[in-house]
């Protein structure tokens, strides 16, 4: 006599299961797709260590409208971002912090400070393996300026770059490469449920 197979219900019990062990066991947190974003067919989850604030902590896929297929700068066509996107009322709140600010041309992963020019303090985004304090607007390469202040009113003003809109502050990232052998790995071992004369069997 066959044993008696588990049904849908069951198998799906099971893995929603193993997910909640683990993020009870404090080692990874499920992240979804940020609202507007199409849910990927695979889970992406991060260590537990890395999340501040579950609520507000939501994946994107990088895309790009550049014919190059350049993506912006610190990512690439297909990355996925990790980003908590909790509100902020100023850049300041998040000094230092390492964040992605979209662009023109795409996402800007850097981290956000402070640059002088002469009297004039700019703030600005820039590379994460850069110290703010170091950054020169000459030699500081993809450096964008955010705002400026400076006490001499007469001094011509560098404008800012523009900002299409402010995504959060960088949790993790994951390669295209890195997606598709989740993917894979997800397609390998998916379940293939299927119904023989009224049960439930998986394959």
């Amino acid at each position: 006599m066959d044993a008696i197979l588990p049904t849908v219900e069951g198998i799906l019990k099971k893995r929603t299961g193993d997910q909640k062990q683990m993020e009870d066991e404090g080692k990874v947190v499920l992240v979804p797709p940020f609202k507007g974003t199409e849910p990927i067919p695979f889970e992406v989850t991060v260590p537990a260590s890395l999340v501040s604030n579950l609520s507000s902590t939501f994946y994107e896929i990088v895309g790009t409208k550049n014919i190059y297929g350049r993506a912006g700068h610190g990512v690439r066509a297909g990355d996925i971002l990790v980003l908590d996107k909790r509100e902020i009322s100023s850049y300041d709140e998040i000094l230092a912090e390492k964040v992605v600010l979209e662009f023109d041309d795409g996402p800007f992963v850097g981290q956000l400070g402070y640059v002088s020019e002469g009297v004039t303090r700019h703030l600005a985004i820039g590379p994460f393996d850069g110290v703010p304090g170091s950054w020169t607007l000459s030699t500081t390469p993809d450096l964008r300026i955010i705002s400026s202040y400076h006490s001499n009113r007469n001094l011509p003003e560098r404008p800012p770059h523009e900002i299409r809109r402010y995504m959060g502050l960088w949790v993790a990232q994951y390669g295209a490469e890195a997606a598709a052998e989740w993917k894979r790995m997800a397609e390998q071992h998916k379940p293939t449920i299927k119904v023989v004369k009224g049960t439930v069997r998986s394959v």
